[in-house]
């Protein structure tokens, strides 16, 4: 599995089946710069752990709550 579908034309996207690539997080940092809205992390397959999630929904509140 990958987390994202890269296309020969640069689009991405997302499987919700990995966790979140770094560019993803960097991506959401400046999109909520630009417009405060709500996140929503899916996983639609391949899920992991409970620990493991929460690591990645701890990090997605972190960006939300800094910008």
């Amino acid at each position: 599995f990958r987390s994202h579908l890269e296309q020969s034309d640069g689009l991405w996207i997302d499987t919700h089946g990995m966790k979140v690539k770094e560019d993803v997080w960097d991506l959401l940092e400046y999109m909520l710069k630009q417009k405060k809205a709500p996140v929503l992390l899916e996983r639609d397959n391949n899920i992991p752990s409970l620990k493991a999630l929460m690591r990645e929904v701890d990090k997605s509140k972190e960006i939300y709550e800094r910008v």
